[in-house]
């Protein structure tokens, strides 16, 4: 990653020749001022307001994209989260969900279109629903 427009950097010129340099970017002002103060913290701003930053002492990662940012993860081999998870807004799946006892599809089996029998007169109380 570059240096930003406007940004402070070093150049270093071995026997003064600008030509054989090297550009160390990232010098603190108060126009890009240092993006984290704890040593345990590694962080990385950029320009449009993504910021990512992992916490050592406290092994936490936090990614925070700008307005309407997407992320998007390829993996072909599957994901595999370990630990709890919570969704703040709605879940699309293009496949099945299964928990540890059967696939929604299956409760979709078992449940829609069943009829309710009335236990006086043993006759239908309900339509059944169509299969979803």
């Amino acid at each position: 990653m570059g240096p930003e427009v406007g940004e402070q950097v070093l150049l270093l010129s071995p026997c003064g020749e600008p030509e054989l340099g090297v550009v160390l970017p990232a010098i603190y002002q108060n126009t890009y001022p240092a993006t984290d103060s704890r040593a345990s913290v590694r962080r990385v701003l950029f320009a449009d307001g993504a910021d990512f930053s992992y916490d050592r002492k406290h092994h936490a990662l936090t990614i925070i994209l700008p307005g309407e940012g997407t992320t998007t993860l390829v993996t072909k081999e599957g994901l595999n989260i370990i630990g709890d998870v919570t969704v703040n807004g709605n879940i699309l799946a293009t496949g099945d969900i299964t928990d540890k006892t059967r696939s929604m599809q299956a409760d979709r089996v078992i449940y829609n279109g069943h009829n309710h029998v009335s236990p006086e007169t043993g006759k239908d109380t309900s339509t059944p629903s169509p299969q979803q």
